[in-house]
């Protein structure tokens, strides 16, 4: 019985090759527009919920735009350093301002040397921003000497301590 229809299903695909095509090739971008409508759905959705919408809703990023050497125009999500002394000095409605930089760099813990990826932050960075601390507040960061880092970095550069986090 199943040798029957797959025969039967043979002689129409034989005999409808074009229609088969365009239906097939239909479907497959119907299918390829609803998954990047969902991708593009989905992130939006999640973008930025990491925090809470309502103390971020006047928080600002500066993107500086600059002539790559090849030509054409990139995009940084940081400007210069000194921007913001001088934006809060300038415009009476800023009540607080923190300044974000990535840079890499080596750090050393005894005789070990790590390459690592840092960020450096104003102090304002843990009042702007709700990030956990496992330990620690975020008081202590008003000393320029102070850092914060990750579960995962602490594993890394101190694996010999026993912390009771």
């Amino acid at each position: 019985m199943f040798k029957n229809y797959l025969y039967t299903a043979l002689r129409n695909f034989s005999k409808n090759k074009s229609y088969i095509i365009i239906n097939a090739f239909g479907l497959g971008i119907a299918l390829a527009c609803c998954i990047s409508a969902y991708i593009i759905l989905a992130f939006n959705i999640e973008f930025d919920s990491t925090f809470d919408t309502e103390k971020l809703k006047n928080t600002y990023s500066i993107h500086t735009l600059f002539n790559q050497p090849e030509g054409g125009t990139g995009q940084h999500v940081m400007g210069p350093i000194n921007l913001a002394l001088a934006l809060a000095a300038d415009i009476p409605g800023i009540e607080m301002y923190s300044r974000f930089n990535y840079a890499s760099g080596f750090v050393r813990i005894g005789e070990n040397s790590f390459s690592e990826n840092v960020a450096f932050a104003d102090s304002a960075f843990f009042e702007m921003f709700d990030y956990e601390l496992i330990k620690g507040n975020s008081a202590s960061f008003n000393n320029i000497n102070s850092i914060a880092i990750s579960e995962d970095m602490a594993d890394k550069f101190f694996p010999q301590s026993k912390r009771h986090w």
